[in-house]
């Protein structure tokens, strides 16, 4: 597994330092593994700031992305989340995420 500091991840995954920051800020993406003061990302940040950039190459708010990630850590279904089990699937939607 590769190890990353804050400036390599951003020329990695192509997003700047300064938005990489402000990612970690709102939870969006996971803590970094700490050594003292440093700290390092791995593949996984990589998968996830990429992720991040395509939910906003595809119109979502970083509020929005926030709330996709929340519900994923939380286990819950982003289909049943969205209200799309009824409306795509044929199914009525867990009455206690209306």
């Amino acid at each position: 597994m590769a190890e990353y500091q804050i400036t390599e991840l951003a020329e990695v995954s192509g997003v700047s330092v300064r938005n990489i920051r402000a990612y970690r800020e709102r939870g969006l993406l996971d803590p970094p593994r700490r050594d003292g003061r440093a700290a390092w990302y791995g593949d996984r940040h990589v998968a996830q700031v990429i992720a991040i950039r395509r939910l906003h190459s595809r119109g979502f708010t970083t509020a929005h992305i926030a709330e996709f990630v929340a519900a994923v850590r939380e286990g819950t279904d982003l289909a049943a989340m969205l209200g799309l089990h009824e409306s795509v699937f044929g199914r009525p939607q867990d009455p206690s995420l209306a």
